[in-house]
């Protein structure tokens, strides 16, 4: 139901309504709150919106007032600049404090969200004050850790987002000017954690897996001597592969095993972005430029990369089996049987097609074109029928693009010329015909 995720607030709004009118008493109000994991909404929280945009309308009129002085900056003593600027954190601080004592959460986020902006203003602000010229991300990276800190007392979603976003940032940064950014794990595991056991957002939850990819891609092209170089090489390609795989499994283990609605979200989330980037990923190697300019890359680290993703996949198989079989109602069913069998179709598929480019010759890559549309067709199929017996429309539109796109993409760029194609478009018309039946 991601459409009323998006819109849970209307909903509460609208549940909150019906009981106004007498539709629903407030046990069943709450029991329809409950099966989609949302707050009622009543009068304080209403209150507790307006004074969020009182303190907004605070926040701005000191920024006018922070002008004001700083037109006057100079003039002003510097021990009485820096104790201001002490004391207007301070401050901010406190009153998150307190309207976190009388129980208003939201006003609190407000305040403690201020703060850390704040905070990051005073850095700035003492360095000129004091004339320091000290290495530049470093001071990105010292606001980024007092939004982490906010963000692990707090455990609110602005804030973990905005220690995201900053620390990326830093990231950059640090990349920028050749250096590996060693601390950017915390903040994406941080991300993780606020997202998984506080506050469900799919937002800061994808961000974080996203950051976590990024990071372990930089990290193994840091560690084969490339410095912290962005370039994607060869390596790159089923290093990546295989994690989106890895990724689709980690799905696939939400879905089947968490005990939360909100973690199951997540997995549901996670192999249908996994599913849509395997799909694009699979439509650039459908031409046959990206398998030459892959198969006469330098592969001088390939075997790393397998054994890497390798342990990944032995590793999910294992939590697989475990949790399977404990949750299984036979237990002298051996654990190998529990393995899904579409994991296990990865795994084969993977290893075959990264062995089979490793020893492939230039002039192979027309027989991988051929292999990578083929299984695009299939891939396509499969979306389709999952998603008329599952009932699950994204599922089903997907393999009705992806069919429709792969007979578009080779009615301009045929493979083996005009009879190959119409090869191609018969089996395609046939398999499609035969699994509508």
């Amino acid at each position: 139901m991601r459409l009323i995720r998006l819109l849970k607030r209307e909903l509460s709004a609208e549940i909150s309504s019906w009981v106004k009118k007498g539709i629903i008493d407030r046990q069943q109000a709450e029991g329809i709150a409950k099966l989609y994991e949302i707050n009622l909404m009543d009068e304080d929280e209403d209150k507790s919106s307006l004074n969020v945009l009182f303190i907004l309308a605070a926040f701005f009129a000191c920024l006018s007032l922070l002008l004001v002085v700083s037109a006057n900056w100079s003039e002003i003593p510097r021990w009485i600049r820096f104790g201001s600027l002490v004391c207007l954190t301070t401050a901010f601080h406190i009153s998150g404090i307190y309207q976190e004592s009388l129980g208003r959460k939201k006003v609190s986020e407000v305040w403690y969200f201020m703060a850390c902006f704040v905070y990051g203003i005073s850095i700035m602000l003492v360095a000129q004050i004091y004339h320091l010229g000290a290495y530049f991300p470093d001071g990105v990276l010292w606001w980024a850790i007092g939004w982490l800190l906010m963000a692990i007392y707090s455990k609110s979603l602005p804030i973990s987002l905005a220690a995201l976003v900053l620390s990326s940032i830093w990231c950059f940064l640090e990349l920028k000017f050749h250096f590996f950014p060693w601390m950017y794990p915390a903040f994406f595991i941080v991300a993780a954690w606020v997202s998984l056991f506080h506050t469900y957002s799919f937002t800061l939850f994808i961000g974080a897996v996203i950051a976590g990819l990024f990071w372990f891609e930089l990290l193994f092209s840091w560690l084969i001597a490339t410095r912290g170089n962005l370039s994607f090489g060869g390596e790159h390609f089923f290093l990546t592969a295989g994690l989106f795989i890895f990724l689709q499994e980690v799905g696939y283990f939400f879905e089947s095993y968490a005990t939360r609605e909100a973690h199951r979200n997540y997995g549901t989330i996670l192999r249908l972005w996994s599913l849509r980037f395997g799909l694009v990923s699979l439509f650039i190697m459908s031409f046959k430029e990206p398998w030459k300019e892959l198969i006469q890359s330098e592969l001088g680290h390939f075997y790393h990369v397998i054994g890497l993703v390798g342990a990944l996949f032995c590793f999910t198989g294992w939590l697989h089996a475990y949790f399977s079989t404990k949750l299984s109602s036979s237990a002298s069913r051996s654990s190998l049987f529990n393995i899904p069998a579409s994991f296990i179709a990865f795994i084969f598929v993977y290893m075959g097609a990264s062995f089979s480019v490793f020893y492939a010759y230039r002039e192979d890559a027309i027989w991988f074109q051929i292999a990578s549309n083929v299984f695009l067709v299939l891939k396509g199929i499969w979306l389709i029928r999952h998603g008329i017996s599952k009932k699950k429309n994204h599922y089903f539109y997907s393999g009705i693009g992806t069919v429709i796109a792969v007979a578009i993409f080779r009615y301009f760029d045929l493979v083996g010329g005009y009879y190959g194609g119409a090869l191609l478009f018969f089996v395609c018309a046939a398999t499609l015909y035969f699994s509508a039946r």
